[in-house]
């Protein structure tokens, strides 16, 4: 009787331990690629796919807010975010702006982290931009100390947001 107790426990923990590596790549996953260059979506730009972890640096003061990706006013296009990773960024750094005038969309797909600085939100949405957000995939935002995850930084207002489960 003890030599099935024995077996059985043997058995079970075996089975909690495969389970417990199978799972743990699919939320602990790093993005294979990088991207040190920010991105600028002008009224003249088409959408883009972006993936991978953010290696840059910008150079941002209280003067010059500077984000990783800026979509300025005019943009009217859809932009995939694909298993995207930006934190530690310098103070008053944004993961993204979007200016007034913009209307983007963000397609959301795999596990994507946003995070910003002090002062800034984590997706900002000037004043008079609408970002629509849609996909299938996670969306983690945090904005800096004063700053919403997605909306206005410290002081500023913000425009509208959308947010939809799409999954194609």
């Amino acid at each position: 009787m003890k030599l099935f107790s024995l077996r059985a426990g043997a058995s079970l923990l075996l089975a909690f331990v495969l389970l417990a590596t199978m799972l743990v790549p699919a939320f602990a996953a790093e993005p294979a690629a990088t991207f040190s260059s920010p991105y600028v979506f002008t009224e003249q730009s088409i959408g883009t796919s972006i993936t991978g972890r953010w290696t840059g640096s910008l150079d941002t003061s209280k003067d010059n807010l500077g984000a990783v990706i800026t979509v300025k006013s005019g943009f009217h296009g859809t932009i995939i975010l694909d298993n995207v990773v930006i934190e530690g960024l310098g103070e008053y750094g944004a993961a993204i702006k979007v200016e007034a005038g913009a209307n983007p969309t963000f397609m959301i797909q795999g596990n994507n982290i946003l995070t910003s600085c002090s002062y800034r939100a984590g997706i900002e949405v000037g004043v008079n931009a609408r970002v629509n957000l849609i996909g299938s995939g996670v969306l983690h935002v945090q904005g800096g100390a004063y700053g919403a995850g997605i909306g206005g930084g410290s002081g500023m207002g913000a425009g509208t947001i959308g947010i939809a489960n799409h999954s194609s």
